[in-house]
């Protein structure tokens, strides 16, 4: 495995291939580092997906974790041009 795929792995949600807790943790504090010290403004928007459980109880978790795939693609093409951290907080639920 090169470096590079080593870093992206372990910074990253393996389904989703979001930034995971930890890189989204370190991005959120530099962010309010650098809006502090150069008056910029942040935005921090948090999307809790509820009941995603019974979507896997229902349809089972092969559908479920395509969902999960294509709201992370879908949540990234709006910010594709801009330097957005989407990160995975992620549950034991999927």
């Amino acid at each position: 495995m090169s470096l590079h795929l080593a870093r992206f792995s372990a910074a990253h949600d393996p389904l989703t291939n979001i930034a995971n807790r930890r890189s989204f943790d370190e991005a959120l504090e530099v962010s309010a580092a650098r809006s502090a010290r150069y008056g910029w403004a942040f935005t921090l928007v948090l999307v809790d997906l509820n009941n995603f459980k019974a979507v896997n109880d229902k349809s089972g978790h092969e559908f479920g974790n395509h969902l999960l795939r294509q709201f992370g693609s879908r949540c990234a093409r709006p910010f594709a041009r801009a330097t957005p951290q989407r990160a995975s907080a992620g549950t034991s639920s999927r």
